[in-house]
């Protein structure tokens, strides 16, 4: 490495999550739980009033708990498959799936649901609903998953550093040790400061152009 050349390895790439602060005492993660979980309240309680409760079923938590049970686990597939998770991933899952599903998804109102029914003696109702909640609710999940493994998966393993960035294997602009075109390398490449040359380059090894 020349002398006052800053260290490759001290670069962050573009779309990495910051280590610095704990992702559950991130005030803007919070914040979009929050958003979202108030959006998804109000979607919930908007579809419990439009359905109706035919035979005493409490239609409206049975709607909601199936519906978001298939879209979380469409959702969730569907980051799976964008690799790593990015910052950008990280937002998108807390304030779609942590936020607004859970906000309109609820297993709370569905046990009360269910004791409720059981002390007015309708017991054959509320096993079926549980039952029904239960059952159709987890494949409703699986068929989200199935249906998110059939969207293309990313090609890339890792976020990719952006144009200008430190890095150690080498981009177009970057600091770079594996060397690219206008990049200052040690392996060295077109209009680079490079130990090995190439042309355009001030170099160690090679022409100067």
């Amino acid at each position: 490495m020349q002398p006052g050349r800053r260290p490759a390895s001290g670069g962050r790439h573009h779309g990495d999550v910051s280590p610095t602060v704990a992702p559950h005492r991130d005030l803007r993660f919070l914040g979009l739980v929050a958003l979202g979980g108030a959006v998804g309240s109000v979607l919930r309680h908007a579809v419990s009033l439009a359905a109706p409760q035919p035979g005493g079923w409490p239609l409206g938590t049975l709607v909601v708990n199936v519906v978001g049970a298939f879209a979380l686990g469409l959702l969730l597939e569907v980051l799976a498959g964008r690799g790593p998770e990015t910052r950008a991933l990280r937002r998108v899952r807390l304030t779609f799936g942590t936020g607004l599903l859970g906000g309109f998804t609820t297993y709370s109102s569905l046990a009360l649901e269910v004791e409720r029914l059981v002390a007015d003696g309708a017991l054959a109702v509320a096993l079926g609903y549980a039952a029904a909640s239960l059952v159709v609710g987890t494949l409703a999940a699986l068929l989200g998953v199935a249906l998110g493994s059939r969207v293309p998966r990313s090609t890339t393993s890792r976020p990719v550093p952006a144009r200008g960035a430190v890095s150690d294997g080498g981009s177009c602009g970057a600091v770079s040790d594996g060397g690219s075109c206008g990049a200052v390398s040690d392996g060295g490449s077109c209009g680079a400061v490079s130990d090995g040359g190439s042309c355009g380059a001030v170099s160690d090894g090679g022409d100067r152009r």
